[in-house]
């Protein structure tokens, strides 16, 4: 077993690896702590037995990790738009100096404003699909001054819904085209 970071990740990962015949298991850590990651990896090796089928190691896994399978399986309220600015910049990882963020609040917020003259159903960030992003770019091209402010603007608002996925339980950045 070892604790190592993927570059896709913020969380440290747990890799075991069971043969040479068997592909490695890599599980979250669910933390950015590594000395946690370390320790839940020592929980996991000091109870770990490789000669089990891929579903017991699972639930074996689960079961010390602490992963509550009821509470993963739970239905996440999605994010409203109009809590959506204030989810993204409450984020610890968030860090934008005062003007950006009030670059990317002014973007979001008109975005969210297009969303309910022109699509007033949609109330969260869930119910945002491509068609609707695609059509407010679509307006925004047209009605920019140079490409530069497009990409800015599009920018802006596909940071935070990349940023928004886990916390808003989204599927996918319908914004990053």
């Amino acid at each position: 077993m070892a604790v190592v970071k993927h570059k896709r990740s913020k969380y440290w990962q747990i890799v075991i690896s069971q043969g040479s015949k068997k592909p490695q298991l890599w599980i979250s850590s669910k933390t950015e702590d590594y000395k946690k990651a370390v320790r839940k990896e020592a929980e996991l090796q000091a109870q770990y037995r490789g000669d089990q089928t891929r579903e017991e190691t699972f639930a074996q896994i689960d079961r010390i990790m602490g992963y509550d399978k009821a509470k993963d399986s739970v239905v996440k309220k999605s994010l409203l738009l109009e809590e959506a600015w204030d989810a993204y910049i409450s984020l610890p990882d968030v860090t934008p100096s005062e003007g950006h963020a009030k670059k990317q609040c002014n973007d979001f917020k008109r975005f969210v404003a297009w969303l309910n003259e022109n699509w007033p159903v949609i109330k969260t960030l869930k119910d945002v699909e491509r068609k609707q992003a695609f059509e407010y770019m679509k307006q925004l091209r047209a009605n920019s001054k140079t490409g530069k402010s497009y990409n800015n603007v599009r920018g802006n608002i596909n940071t935070i819904f990349g940023t928004l996925i886990e916390e808003a339980d989204l599927v996918e950045n319908v914004i990053s085209f």
